[in-house]
């Protein structure tokens, strides 16, 4: 017997045809992974950093001071070519509700007494004294992400250095305007007359990942739903005898009938909500009641679980039910392999590239990671935790009717003398 005839599938177009869409698959996922997570900083743009000018002015020597306003032009006209997008804010007290609102990554505010605490350090420069330095607020927001926090962290650090260089210049001037004399001594006391005044608005929690540990949770969640429809309709498909169930060489017979596209859909759609369900509550279970992860609000944690969970299977089933066993294949690219990039868990959307930023503005991923860093910095209150609801709401409604109809579709009496169409390899 010929090899040909034993193996009859390899003379088979399709069967090649799936070949070499395994081997396409390696290349999807790197450019998945790797393309989304690569440069971060070479993509960056527009990351929203705040800006408050709460300074007063003051005079040193009968001249006016205003440090404040010679530190704004400074800073927010330097975008660093568009990375940076200053938001110029009314008050320290706007900046830190946007913080908590996750809307900026963090915020340089100029206190009130700036100008007059430089101002005492020239005073006190003249007098050969000593003086405090002047403080320059920064806000810090930790929750938004450890790429955000790292790069905010630097930037601030370089605002602050660039803010006493321009300090120290002003006073130099205008000591010089005044023709006052300083000591050499007294002289080292301006070289460096503003520090950091940190405050994290938005702290992380000891048990935290480092910020990252919503992000992990959301896709624990989505695969937790992706993998309830996978059963759902395997268990449904046995039942009905699509499927073979073999153990150890021997075949176990579950038909039971097949009962229609419609009965399948309810089967499989009932079984992947109650599964999703039960995964999705187990799953935060295990993070915050084994683990001890951190978060503001154990209940609205488990109703964001449940929420993904049954949104990604039904959406997972959806895939299934229009493209068969092709369906496993397509759930699996949709929920993980441009999922996972583009949920914007590790990097934010002014981060990566463009394609990864579009998907990530529909995404379910994305909208069920933002709940669970709301729930879990942000004292689950905000920060985009309303949007995601609303957006995985529209999901899982959308997948139910779509679903259901396509089902409908697929039952309807074929027209006399037609026939199905069947695809032949």
């Amino acid at each position: 017997m010929s090899t040909e005839t034993k193996v009859p599938w390899l003379r088979r177009p399709i069967t090649w045809v799936a070949v070499a869409g395994a081997g396409l698959i390696g290349s999807i996922m790197t450019f998945s992974y790797i393309g989304g997570f690569l440069d971060p900083l070479g993509h960056l743009s527009n990351a929203p950093i705040g800006f408050v000018n709460e300074d007063a002015g003051s005079n040193v020597a009968g001249v006016p001071l205003a440090a404040g306003q010679q530190i704004q032009q400074e800073l927010t006209a330097n975008t660093g070519d568009g990375a940076i997008k200053w938001r110029v804010l009314s008050s320290q007290a706007e900046a830190e509700r946007q913080i908590r609102d996750n809307e900026i990554w963090g915020a340089v505010v100029v206190p009130s007494t700036f100008s007059a605490d430089v101002g005492a350090i020239g005073a006190a420069a003249v007098a050969g004294q000593a003086a405090p330095q002047a403080k320059l607020t920064v806000l810090a927001n930790e929750g938004g992400g450890l790429f955000q926090s790292s790069f905010f962290t630097e930037l601030s650090t370089k605002a602050v250095a660039s803010a006493s260089e321009s300090a120290n210049k002003q006073l130099v001037g205008l000591l010089d305007q005044a023709q006052a004399t300083i000591s050499p001594v007294a002289a080292v006391a301006l070289g460096s007359p503003v520090v950091i005044d940190r405050q994290d608005t938005v702290a992380l929690p000891d048990k935290s990942g480092r910020g990252m540990a919503p992000f992990y949770l959301a896709v624990m969640i989505s695969l937790t739903g992706f993998l309830a429809a996978s059963i759902a309709g395997i268990a449904v498909d046995l039942e009905r005898g699509a499927e073979r169930l073999e153990l150890f060489g021997r075949e176990i017979d579950l038909n039971v009938g097949d009962g229609g596209a419609w009965s399948q859909w309810v089967a499989k759609a009932i079984c992947t909500i109650i599964g999703a369900a039960l995964g999705g509550l187990l799953a935060v279970f295990t993070a915050v009641g084994v683990l001890g992860m951190d978060v503001s609000s154990a209940p609205k944690a488990y109703g964001m679980g449940v929420l993904g969970a049954v949104t990604v299977g039904l959406v997972s089933l959806v895939f299934l039910v229009l493209f068969g066993i092709a369906g496993e294949l397509v759930g699996v690219l949709f929920t993980t392999i441009f999922g996972v990039p583009s949920a914007l868990g590790v990097y934010p959307s002014q981060a990566v590239p463009g394609i990864f930023s579009w998907i990530g503005s529909w995404h379910p991923l994305r909208y069920l990671t933002d709940g669970m860093r709301s729930i879990a910095f942000f004292d689950a209150s905000g920060a985009g935790l309303g949007r995601a609801v609303t957006v995985l709401l529209l999901w899982l409604i959308g997948a139910a009717v779509l679903g259901g109809a396509a089902a409908r579709l697929q039952d309807r009496p074929v027209r006399s003398g037609a026939t199905r169409p069947v695809l032949q390899s």
